[in-house]
């Protein structure tokens, strides 16, 4: 009896290996590279603007997955050192794009325009308080910082903050609203001399003892337009010393010295902390009968009565 011999089933020809990200770090190298020599060659060149552009790179990656993926012909493989030198390219890209920015706001010449402006406006501040010496004596301390926000000059611009920070050391003021008053009047000199001042910044300066009291107040220049000293004092923060700590209030300052001494004990503070007394109930007067004054008749019937 003759064997049957089955033909063995048709192999099938091997699929092609095709990976992922290959093509896309090809294009990737050869864009990058002409994008920094046209950095490098033409000042207007904005490679900020082109590497906005960036995540087209992800549109590659998946048109190659759909590409090899769908083609039962195709083992798709993921090439992980391409894709790992995109992202470093990239990396490498955007540090060229942002390294003008960073130089422009943090490096020497950005710093040295912020000094020169903050030199000239507090010279120019200082200048406009010589007519209001009693003013300008209070002063212990006057700074005006410039920080420039913008890129390509050192003009200043919508955007850049001119602060005015000021001190007024070992002044006593026996209001808020006397310390707003002198706040007010160097806003004034600042807008005479015409600096540009965005945020302003006031506080006082004391000795930190057990009975100082200091003020502190910030506010946009905008929002002092208009505005009187009464009105200033009312968004002005004050600070109670106890011991070298600070506290927004006179209540907390009060029941931090209670606690530690059991009694107030500074003479400023001691009527605001003692409780209130009641008037003693007044006991009732009783008055003690006044003998009456003989009247004309009863002075008659004594004559007569003596007289028998």
């Amino acid at each position: 009896m003759e064997e049957i011999k089955t033909a063995a089933p048709a192999q099938e020809p091997p699929k092609k290996v095709r990976r992922v990200g290959t093509v896309a770090f090809a294009l990737l190298l050869i864009a990058s590279g002409f994008l920094l020599i046209a950095h490098q060659f033409l000042p207007n060149f904005d490679l900020l603007y082109v590497f906005r552009f960036a995540p087209a790179l992800l549109i590659l990656l998946g048109i190659e997955v759909l590409i090899y993926g769908t083609n039962p012909k195709v083992q798709m493989k993921f090439d992980w050192l391409a894709i790992t030198g995109s992202a470093v390219t990239l990396c490498i890209v955007g540090a060229a794009t942002l390294a003008p920015y960073v130089w422009q706001y943090l490096g020497p010449a950005n710093a040295a325009a912020e000094r020169s402006y903050s030199t000239r406006f507090t010279d120019a501040l200082y200048t406009a308080l010589r007519d209001d010496p009693a003013l300008k004596s209070r002063i212990s301390n006057l700074y005006v910082a410039v920080s420039l926000n913008h890129y390509g000059d050192d003009t200043l611009q919508d955007g850049d903050v001119v602060l005015v920070d000021v001190c007024f050391g070992n002044t006593y003021y026996e209001t808020s609203e006397e310390f707003a008053a002198d706040c007010l009047r160097i806003c004034q000199a600042a807008k005479k001399a015409d600096i540009p001042v965005h945020d302003y910044s006031f506080y006082t300066d004391t000795d930190r003892s057990n009975t100082a009291h200091g003020y502190r107040l910030g506010f946009l220049a905008s929002y002092a337009e208009g505005l009187t000293a009464a009105d200033l004092a009312k968004s002005v923060g004050e600070s109670y010393y106890y011991n070298g700590d600070i506290y927004n209030t006179l209540e907390d300052r009060l029941a931090a010295e209670r606690a530690d001494t059991g009694e107030i004990a500074s003479d400023e503070y001691a009527s605001e902390a003692a409780p209130e007394s009641t008037p003693a109930a007044e006991e009732p007067v009783t008055e003690e009968p006044t003998a009456e004054e003989p009247t004309t008749e009863d002075i008659a019937a004594s004559e007569l009565t003596r007289n028998g």
